[in-house]
């Protein structure tokens, strides 16, 4: 090297090439470039020396280089001449040694062609003084990140940055459980949109967390800092069910509470608080929306008993467009999942004043009719009504006092004997809708209670929901109610949200059995031959015009037995109460209709998905907690290739599962379940035998 005496590029490359491979060497040069060396250097150009690590160079050499060497700012320095000035040696240890102090400095020296060049004094300054910059402001940010860590875990004020670097935290970890085409979740997921300016931030947060940059990453560090629950609910963070009810629709119900609506319907309001009548719902229903009432002495009947479903009337306090009408059309429905429920409605008004509560007079739009023998509906009649119930029953009571027989105590006699007069008409008239077409199936479904929410492992209780006697009472009353509202409103020719379902009888009528079309079902299927006998469906639909609901059996249908809950049913209260008044128009017209529940299906498709992953994910958290068990299980659905749907009918759950080659729909197995993982939505689990059921 020394022999072509200046620094050619090419054979400087070539020269490293040759000892980089000596490893010894390497070493050596490495130990002697200390970055002191560079600040000597950049002074000792300039004639001046500020101190430092010196001792590699002699008070000669120091004299002698600054005496030869002339340089001004901005002037060339070759390799080689730095090695001469640091280290008074060109001897290849101390070149190369002066190539990594130069290849790596970023303050006094710059490259420029194949030789360096000492930075003038200003921008060496300038340098400096970004370096001092961005040293004070990584600090200050890695600050925050520490502060903004503190004050989540002790539930501490945050600043406006840390509320925002949270909102930008809580937004990537709401993803956990999603998936990304390249496990890159900053860009490759577009649902999750990344602040630019947190993205830094959020870095800083992960490695201070010693946490994966994901939404896993992030979901976890919002549980160790105690701000989400380990259980915590994505699908119902990123829905609008959490947000509460707006200033203007509080103040309504304030204006509610102290008696400031009046009545619209005060002058045709019947009372009829003098009737027997009676709720049947769950124990934690709070939202009573119906109840049952018998008349034996409606003269306009002509002896006929006559039979009463009472709807609640929160359109006695709710007119169009008002802040509560909003709120209600923004949510669509209310939400129930295992860990709680979340109102359509504020609660003063949908579980205290609408509410069909025990003792208290109450609003109501009622239906009656009578039944007659063939369990066609008769003597129909929609009013505006004044209520008072006189007992709250559950579902398990009444099934208790249907299967039973009629008590000597009188009080408890005369309330068992109406009971079983209700459920007498009223089977009638499923009887009737049975005659008509309709298809009444329900599969058995395990619905999860979490009872203690805090903690890793709360304890989670399941009901099987069957279809027992008192459900279909109630079931069947709601449907008669939507009847009387249906035929009623095409009758009069008024715009109505029409539940609707077409049929495809005629074609499986020349196809053959709809309940064994393909032959393949096993002769033990009973769930799976009824999801056959379902395939005559069209899904259901809302029209605003009437049409046959194929699947109910019935001409016309409109569901309005639920207005606490569900904004397409309020909807249709005020239509047809709007009707009843001899309102000039009606309240709305079909074209508001139609975007009323264009407006509402948002709320209603964000609950529907909420409430299925909930369900899913605390009935796969059961099944964990029961650990390693088995269940008699049946196959109702192909998946795909030997994957199949199977009912744990026990428990009324259904899982995934690898099925025998020869699997038919219906067939009977004890399934083991091995383990669940809630989280991800997995269960593993296998068919341990087939069943006959027909032995």
């Amino acid at each position: 090297y020394c022999r072509f005496g200046e620094c050619d590029a090419f054979i400087f490359q070539q020269w490293l090439k040759r000892f980089n491979s000596d490893v010894a060497f390497a070493r050596q040069a490495d130990e002697l470039a200390a970055e002191s060396l560079l600040e000597i250097a950049f002074e000792t150009l300039e004639g001046i020396y500020f101190g430092g690590d010196n001792s590699s160079i002699s008070d000669t050499g120091i004299s002698t280089l600054t005496g030869a060497l002339h340089f001004e700012e901005e002037e060339e320095i070759s390799v080689e001449e730095f090695s001469t000035l640091v280290y008074s040696s060109t001897s290849p240890v101390y070149v190369y040694a002066s190539h990594i102090l130069l290849s790596s400095d970023n303050f006094f020296f710059k490259i420029k062609a194949n030789k360096y060049v000492r930075r003038t004094n200003d921008n060496v300054r300038e340098l400096f003084a970004r370096e001092d910059s961005k040293n004070e402001l990584e600090t200050q940010e890695r600050l925050l990140v520490e502060t903004f860590v503190q004050n989540l875990k002790e539930k501490a004020p945050l600043s406006t940055q840390e509320e925002i670097l949270l909102a930008e935290l809580e937004k990537l970890a709401l993803e956990v459980g999603g998936k990304s085409r390249d496990g890159n979740y900053w860009y490759s997921d577009e649902s999750v949109v990344v602040d630019p300016g947190q993205k830094d931030r959020l870095q800083k947060v992960f490695e201070h967390m010693k946490k994966p940059s994901s939404p896993a990453g992030a979901f976890q560090i919002l549980v160790d800092l105690g701000h989400w629950w380990i259980h915590e609910d994505v699908g119902l963070r990123k829905s609008d069910f959490l947000e509460p009810f707006s200033e203007a629709a509080e103040e309504k119900v304030s204006a509610i509470v102290q008696g400031q609506i009046e009545d619209a319907d005060a002058s045709s309001r019947r009372d009829l608080t003098h009737l027997w009548t009676i709720t049947v719902d769950g124990p934690d229903t709070t939202e009573v929306d119906d109840a049952l009432s018998l008349d034996f002495n409606d003269s306009s009947c002509g002896g006929e008993v006559r039979a009463w479903v009472h709807i609640a009337d929160p359109a006695r306090w709710i007119e169009k467009n008002c802040p509560l009408f909003i709120e209600a059309m923004n949510r669509g429905t209310s939400l129930y999942i295992p860990t709680g429920k979340y109102a359509m409605l504020p609660p003063a008004l949908s579980v205290d004043i609408a509410s069909l509560n025990v003792n208290q007079k109450v609003e109501a739009l009622s239906f009656g009719f009578t039944l007659a023998a063939d369990g066609t509906l008769g003597n129909c009649i929609v009013i505006p009504s004044l209520i008072c119930v006189d007992s709250k029953h559950t579902y398990e009571e009444v099934d208790g006092i249907l299967g039973s027989s009629i008590p000597g105590d009188s009080e408890s006699a005369e309330t068992t004997k109406k009971i079983k007069t209700l459920w007498a008409m009223i089977e009638r008239h499923a009887d009737y809708r049975e005659r008509s077409g309709a298809i009444t199936f329900h599969l058995p479904q395990g619905e999860p209670k979490v009872r203690d929410k805090t903690g890793s492992n709360p304890v989670v209780t399941l009901k099987v929901m069957k279809d027992t006697p008192s459900f279909a009472m109630i079931r069947e009353s709601m449907v008669i109610a939507g009847s009387i509202a249906g035929d009623f409103c095409a009758k009069h020719k008024i715009p109505m949200p029409f539940r609707t379902q077409g049929s495809r009888q005629a074609i499986f009528s020349v196809l053959g059995d709809i309940a064994d079309m393909s032959g393949t079902l096993s002769p033990d299927a009973y769930y799976a031959r009824e999801l056959e006998r379902l395939s005559v469906l069209y899904g259901s639909e809302t029209n605003f015009s009437p049409a046959a609901h194929h699947g109910l059996g019935l001409k016309a249908y409109i569901q309005i037995s639920s207005p606490l809950r569900r904004f397409g049913d309020l909807i249709a209260h005020m239509q047809l109460k709007s009707f009843l008044r001899g309102n000039e128009p009606l309240s709305f017209t079909s074209q508001e209709l139609i975007e009323c529940f264009g407006t509402a299906s948002h709320g209603l498709k964000s609950a529907k998905s909420v409430e299925s992953r909930a369900q899913k994910y605390w009935q796969f958290f059961y099944l964990k907690q029961q650990g390693i068990k088995r269940y008699t299980g049946e196959y109702i659905r192909h998946l795909n290739g030997n994957l199949g749907f199977i009912l744990l009918v026990d428990i009324g759950i259904q899982v995934v599962s690898r099925l025998p080659g020869n699997a038919r729909l219906g067939s009977h197995y004890t399934v083991e379940i091995k383990e669940a993982d809630a989280r991800a939505g997995r269960v593993v689990c296998n068919v341990v035998e087939e069943l006959s059921l027909q032995a």
